[in-house]
C-alpha cells in the first residue's frame, strides 16, 4: 500500500490518497476539498465512486463524527474462515498460547505416518489468515502467529494443536476492535519492546515492538 500527503495549508485543507493495488482512499479534513480532488481524478482517470468508505481490507469500519471515533473490526472476515475451517464450534479459551508450550523444530515429523498426517490441515494457509488480522487489529496475538510461522515448511503435530489453540483464542474475541479516539490537545509518542534473548538455544532470538500515537496504536 503506497499514500501521497499532500498539505494545501498547514492550518486548513490536507489530503491523504492511499492506493492498493487497485483500490485507492481519500482521507481529507473538508468536505469541500476531497470533492475538488474527486473531480480531478475522474477527470483523469476511469474510475467509480464508491462513496463514503465502510470497509477495507476486511476490516469493517465504524465512525461517530460528533463524538471523534472511529473502530475497526474484523468480526465478519474472521468468522467466516472459523467456519471454513470448522473452528466456530470449537471451545473458547482466554489466551492464544499456552506458556508452558515451547514451540521448537524437533517437534516435527519423523516418520512417514506423521508427516502425512500433517499435510491434512493447511497450516500455510491459517497461518496467513491469522498474519493479515494480526497486522490489522489482533496484534495480542502477534506473538503465538510469528512463532508458527516459523514451522511453515517443517511442522508437526504440535505446531497443528498450537495453531487451533489460537483460533479458539479467535473464536472467543470475535468482538475486538481497535478504536481511534480524537484527542483533546497534544499527543505523544510511546514506544514499547521487548526481546527474548533466544531463550531456546536452537532458535534466535524474538523482538517485538508496539507503537501509540496518543492513545492509538500505529504501524511503521
Amino acid at each position: 500500500m503506497q499514500a501521497y500527503i499532500s498539505n494545501v495549508d498547514p492550518m486548513e485543507a490536507f489530503i491523504i490518497l492511499k492506493v492498493y493495488v487497485d483500490d485507492c482512499i481519500l482521507l481529507n479534513n473538508q468536505l469541500s476539498f476531497i470533492h475538488h480532488i474527486k473531480n480531478i481524478l475522474f477527470h483523469e482517470f476511469e474510475m467509480p465512486n464508491e462513496g463514503e468508505l465502510h470497509d477495507i481490507m476486511k476490516n469493517v469500519i465504524i465512525k461517530n463524527r460528533t463524538k471523534g471515533w472511529i473502530i475497526l473490526h474484523q468480526t465478519k472476515y474472521l468468522t467466516s474462515e472459523l467456519q471454513e475451517f470448522g473452528m466456530f464450534e470449537s471451545n473458547l479459551i482466554n489466551t492464544p498460547l499456552l506458556a508452558s508450550v515451547h514451540l521448537s523444530k524437533d517437534d516435527s515429523p519423523i516418520t512417514k505416518e506423521e508427516l502425512v498426517a500433517t499435510h491434512v490441515f493447511p497450516y500455510s494457509r491459517v497461518v496467513g489468515i491469522l498474519m493479515h488480522a494480526i497486522v490489522n487489529n489482533r496484534l495480542n496475538c502477534s506473538f503465538a502467529v510469528n512463532s508458527l510461522a516459523q514451522y511453515l515448511s517443517n511442522l508437526g503435530v504440535v505446531h497443528i494443536q498450537a495453531l487451533k489453540h489460537v483460533m479458539q483464542y479467535i473464536k472467543g474475541t470475535l468482538t475486538i476492535s481497535i478504536k481511534y479516539q480524537k484527542c483533546e490537545g497534544g499527543v505523544i509518542l510511546h514506544g514499547f519492546s521487548g526481546v527474548n534473548f533466544g531463550l531456546e538455544t536452537k532458535l534466535y532470538g524474538c523482538v517485538a515492538y508496539k507503537m501509540n500515537l496518543g492513545f492509538h496504536k500505529i504501524n511503521l
